[in-house]
């Protein structure tokens, strides 16, 4: 219960919630006439470093596997065709977990498949049959195949379930499993796939810039995406404005 506590304290909100959802508290936190909480903004700022991390590992493991052979190249769709029919159980847009993971993912295919043109073309068209490619692609799925595709399996039930804590009644089951258990399983997921984006580098010919590009291109899309999260259309508004007149 003492790390339970801890969560509940550090995120500025009373597990006690009465029956309201995280959902429900920020939605009523976002109002115009609600009064200042600042536990609406540390948890919101938490949240977006969640959602930013997630959606590296999604976006990053989608890069790793449209790299190998047609078997890792349909596991991800699978993956991604079941995370489009998955029903959301947030009834708040703006809350919406799976529906940004696949907005990303949609984008992150556009920017991959422009980046591979370029590739092929700075390649003269010859990628695929450039000495060592072929050897190189099948070593690195050799060392990763395994490694990506439990991590698909893991992504796929860590969206599932942050989007059903967000939804449920706040207890300190929830706010610990959101502050404490999740960012764990991220930093696990993370490393596993550090190392497979290195074994990728190492193996396959011209990957370290594809790997760059990609991420270069797709971190400020990824802030983009979580930066509302949680926020009112006027809350939306009122920070354009605000950037605005800078």
């Amino acid at each position: 219960m003492e790390g339970s506590s801890r969560a509940s304290a550090g995120c500025g909100i009373n597990s006690k919630g009465g029956g309201k959802s995280l959902v429900q508290w920020l939605k009523e936190c976002s109002q115009p006439h609600a009064k200042s909480d600042d536990g609406k903004y540390k948890f919101r700022s938490h949240i977006f470093r969640i959602g930013t991390r997630l959606s590296h590992c999604v976006v990053d493991i989608m890069l790793l596997m449209s790299q190998g052979s047609d078997e890792m190249v349909d596991k991800f769709q699978e993956f991604s065709r079941l995370l489009s029919v998955q029903k959301s159980v947030i009834n708040w847009e703006s809350c919406a977990v799976n529906k940004r993971v696949t907005g990303l993912l949609r984008i992150a295919f556009h920017e991959l498949v422009k980046i591979n043109k370029r590739r092929m073309r700075a390649m003269g068209g010859r990628l695929a049959t450039m000495e060592g490619y072929n050897y190189g692609t099948e070593l690195y799925e050799c060392f990763c195949l395994i490694t990506l595709t439990e991590i698909l399996r893991v992504l796929s039930q860590v969206i599932s379930k942050t989007e059903a804590a967000l939804s449920v009644p706040v207890s300190n089951e929830v706010l610990t499993w959101l502050m404490k258990a999740l960012p764990e399983i991220l930093d696990e997921m993370e490393t596993k796939i550090r190392l497979c984006i290195k074994t990728y580098i190492d193996f396959v010919v011209d990957a370290e810039p594809v790997v760059n590009d990609f991420q270069n291109i797709m971190k400020p899309k990824i802030n983009q995406m979580w930066n509302n999260f949680g926020s009112s259309q006027e809350e939306r508004k009122r920070k354009r404005t605000e950037e605005l007149n800078g």
